[in-house]
């Protein structure tokens, strides 16, 4: 498996102190993609160019088209052509999952939030991924990262497909600002709580609330915001 962390760099002018100055910064890759299911159009995303298969199958399970991998009878990948053709069994998808029922203590929640942190070295080198994580108590089962947001997360899911790993009950560590679209994928993935290292909107805390999702916003350092369903979460 290609596990990334791969940039390329640029000369870049930087302005600093009254001067320009010319230097060399690291960018993170990315790449299009279109997407075709059984011969027709399904849709196109960006993401980083690795663990693509994963991605397209994180992106078939969010977006409905498969319950589980071994729906997919066949995936091609041509990168010349940007193009993803996937050839499913004539089977239906089963609806998202309800979340079980969790609990983590406070300090499970930083150690989360922290090992997510410490994973992110491509983030720290070029500032321009986001990352994701499935969890359960203070161990990261699966870690990404990728430009996209939703790439980020399709990985995760996709992974958890391919090797097995139950998303049914755990938690999803995230980097970015959590939009309601989020809330929604982790909803099909069964997740019971979501730990974000940023903001969620309005949206995002209506939809965790009505699917019964603990969401925490700000989880950084020694403190953290819990948004929906905090009797999760004890001291």
């Amino acid at each position: 498996m290609d596990t990334g962390d791969r940039s390329v760099s640029r000369t870049v002018l930087t302005y600093q102190a009254g001067r320009l100055s010319s230097c060399r910064r690291e960018l993170a890759e990315e790449v299009s993609w279109t997407l075709t299911v059984n011969g027709q159009a399904a849709g196109s995303f960006s993401c980083s160019p690795w663990d693509t298969e994963e991605t397209a199958l994180g992106y078939l399970y969010l977006n409905g088209f498969i319950g589980q991998a071994d729906e997919v009878f066949c995936l091609r990948v041509d990168s010349e052509q940007g193009a993803i053709e996937a050839q499913l069994k004539p089977q239906c998808a089963p609806a998202g999952c309800s979340p079980r029922t969790i609990s983590l203590k406070a300090a499970q929640v930083l150690e989360l939030a922290a090992g997510l942190e410490a994973s992110s070295g491509l983030y720290h080198r070029t500032g321009g991924v986001h990352s994701a994580a499935l969890a359960r108590e203070e161990q990261l089962l699966i870690y990404r990262e990728d430009v996209s947001r939703h790439g980020a997360l399709e990985k995760v899911a996709g992974a958890c497909l391919k090797e097995g790993i139950p998303t049914q009950g755990a938690a999803l560590v995230f980097s970015g600002r959590v939009a309601g679209e989020i809330v929604r994928m982790a909803a099909v993935m069964g997740c019971a709580a979501i730990i974000a290292r940023s903001a969620p909107t309005d949206l995002a805390c209506r939809l965790a609330e009505e699917k019964g999702i603990t969401l925490i916003g700000f989880a950084r350092e020694d403190g953290f915001n819990i948004y929906t369903c905090p009797e999760r979460i004890s001291l």
